[in-house]
């Protein structure tokens, strides 16, 4: 189900093809989400994706983005990671 979308990381956000369709979609620091944390920059540095999870890095700490639920998180030098974010 997560195969129809192509993902692409650039400077200026995160952008998502869907194959089946043809749409597209971008991700940026303006983007809203469903619940959690926005994209907090536009520098993509990485991309992996485990399940409906996408790990976006960035050019500080990375970013969580489920793709079923539409919520993110933001991980960066100020927000340390706790147990309960495994």
């Amino acid at each position: 189900q997560y195969d129809d979308f192509l993902w692409v990381g650039t400077y200026n956000g995160l952008w998502r093809y869907n194959t089946q369709t043809g749409t597209s979609t971008v991700f940026d620091t303006n983007t809203p989400v469903s619940s959690g944390d926005q994209l907090p920059s536009n520098y993509i540095t990485s991309i992996h994706q485990y399940g409906s999870i996408l790990l976006i890095g960035l050019d500080y700490g990375f970013w969580a983005y489920d793709v079923e639920t539409g919520s993110g998180k933001a991980f960066n030098p100020s927000t340390p990671m706790t147990s309960g974010d495994q």
